[in-house]
């Protein structure tokens, strides 16, 4: 097997090889992992599910009393550095995310057999095959909510998930949800009903993608909804990501008045009576304390004079004159006025209007075009050594963006101590990153860190042309 394994990286390099498809199904074959073979500290016990884009294994851990499911990708997403460079940042933030219903990523393996995820197993069935037992509103809404807990934890995390569907989604025996599969969609963005318009046009995704996604999802739990949960659904599938709802936090809140809302209680009949005596009891006192009012309002005005004024020693009572002034008519000339000079500013503000309307519509243009690049950037750190208190990794840059040169590209290394605190951090700056160029970087520091990551920060794009 070692022998043909040289063969193949023979091969690899020299020729079209891998392009071939009778060898490309040789080479599954190849490293198609066996039921009881050992591999590295598992042992497969049997092949779980298979995709298009990867085999899922059970297995056990030979040593601890634990099940995993190994995740092996399959050839053809394994072909170029820029696909393995990839799978280790998607293996980065995987490895981040710790939440009680996300499964945790205990291992990231590379071998020349292929590239390995080792996830703690889940025992349950795919949310799908769950709601062929037609389970109660009551249960379906517990689900959702597991789920949103997950994507909105994840989101806090800066971490998308881009393929909510029922298939990554598992239902154990206790009614315990968990999502699966983080971010694999980059490598094989198949379309699904689930799929957000921004998708299927290759555009800009981020979490409001995933919020697209839990709308459809929210839909295919309550197939008929009510008109308030119809609403945000509406909302949350909304074609245009910025009529969407811009957090997970956002879209629980309209779900409180929707189906999580707590059931008004209704008074009982043992209490019914005394609701209404104390209901007669206020009407009395109102209507009685305002005839009282009115007597004393009256006797009051009988007695007070208007005006009073002195005339030598003797008082005299002058009758104030009637008030003839005609206040509708005022309010008309006042709000004549009104329209007058709202209609004469109405002109100049609706140019500042129109001027700011560009301006907000530019910038946020610009923001997302600079998201969409960077998120194109790949970064991936490599350690290689630690020695003499120098901590030395190289980095690696690839600038994924087909028609667009960066520059003053702001790379930043983080350092962790053993409890997984930041101790330090490092910025490298590379005044230029042209359009689908790799480089890398060497980074020494002296500091006694227990691992790191690198991520890129920021950079300048050129700017757009002017309208």
């Amino acid at each position: 097997m070692t022998r043909l394994h040289i063969l193949i990286e023979i091969y690899k390099h020299t020729n079209s090889f891998f392009e071939q498809n009778i060898f490309s199904v040789l080479l599954q074959k190849i490293f198609l992992m066996k039921i009881g073979q050992n591999f590295y500290q598992y042992q497969i016990q049997s092949l779980i599910a298979e995709s298009n884009t990867a085999r899922n294994w059970l297995a056990r851990h030979q040593s601890l009393p634990r099940n995993v499911r190994i995740k092996q990708l399959k050839n053809e997403f394994l072909q170029t550095e820029q696909q393995k460079i990839q799978l280790r940042s998607i293996a980065v933030q995987n490895a981040e995310l710790e939440h009680g219903h996300i499964p945790v990523l205990y291992d990231y393996l590379e071998n020349s057999q292929g590239i390995f995820f080792v996830y703690d197993y889940v025992n349950g069935v795919t949310l799908d095959k769950f709601l062929q037992s037609n389970p109660s509103a009551e249960k379906r809404k517990d689900i959702f909510l597991q789920i949103l807990s997950a994507v909105a934890y994840s989101h806090r995390k800066g971490v998308c998930h881009l393929h909510i569907s029922p298939s990554n989604i598992l239902v154990t025996p206790e009614n315990k949800v968990f999502l699966n599969d983080f971010g694999f969609i980059q490598l094989s963005p198949t379309p699904s009903p689930f799929s957000a318009p921004e998708q299927l046009q290759g555009g800009y995704t981020d979490t409001r993608t995933d919020i697209f996604m839990l709308g459809k999802l929210l839909a295919y739990l309550f197939p008929n909804p009510s008109a308030e949960l119809q609403k945000v659904i509406q909302k949350a599938c909304a074609s245009e990501a910025y009529q969407r709802y811009q957090t997970c936090e956002e879209m629980q809140n309209d779900l409180q008045h929707a189906i999580f809302e707590i059931t008004h209680q209704e008074p009982t009949k043992k209490n019914a009576w005394v609701s209404s005596l104390i209901g007669i009891g206020i009407v009395v006192l109102f209507f009685g304390g305002a005839w009282w009012g009115l007597r004393i309002i009256a006797k009051n005005q009988q007695k007070k004079p208007q005006t009073i004024t002195f005339q030598g020693e003797n008082p005299v009572v002058i009758q104030k004159p009637k008030d003839t002034t005609d206040y509708t008519k005022l309010a008309e000339m006042k709000q004549q006025e009104e329209k007058e000079k709202q209609e004469e500013d109405s002109e100049e503000e609706r140019k500042k209007d129109s001027l700011k309307k560009k301006q907000e519509e530019r910038k946020k243009l610009e923001k997302e075009r600079k998201e969409k690049a960077l998120k194109n950037v790949i970064v991936d750190g490599q350690f290689v050594s630690n020695q003499l208190g120098e901590y030395k990794i190289n980095v690696e840059i690839f600038n994924g963006n087909k028609d667009l040169e960066l520059q003053k590209v702001v790379i930043v290394v983080s350092y962790f101590d053993t409890q997984g605190e930041i101790i330090a951090k490092e910025e490298k700056v590379l005044e230029k990153l042209s359009a689908e160029q790799a480089t890398s970087l060497e980074v020494v520091k002296k500091i006694n860190a227990a691992r790191f990551s690198c991520k890129v920060k920021d950079a300048e794009l050129p700017p757009l042309p002017e309208e």
